[in-house]
């Protein structure tokens, strides 16, 4: 009788542990924005620390790739 966990909300938990578009845009094109999301919600959203930290793991890579086929479009002309 004690022990029993007050009645919480999983729909309204599963919404704050989303990220955000506008956020998600900004950790693919800032990946150290996603890094400061990433770090300052680890603790307690894991979902949207995950999701943060993917999206600028994924704008990382794009970028490199991107400044790779740069560099052999200019070497080349």
């Amino acid at each position: 009788m004690g022990s029993e966990k007050p009645i919480v909300d999983d729909f309204n938990n599963q919404e704050e542990d989303k990220l955000g578009t506008g956020l998600s845009i900004l950790s693919f094109c800032i990946p150290l924005a996603g890094a400061i999301i990433y770090f300052s919600n680890k603790s307690e959203k894991h979902g949207k620390a995950e999701k943060a930290c993917h999206l600028a793991l994924w704008g990382m890579l794009v970028g490199f790739i991107l400044n790779i086929i740069g560099y052999l479009i200019e070497a080349a002309g």
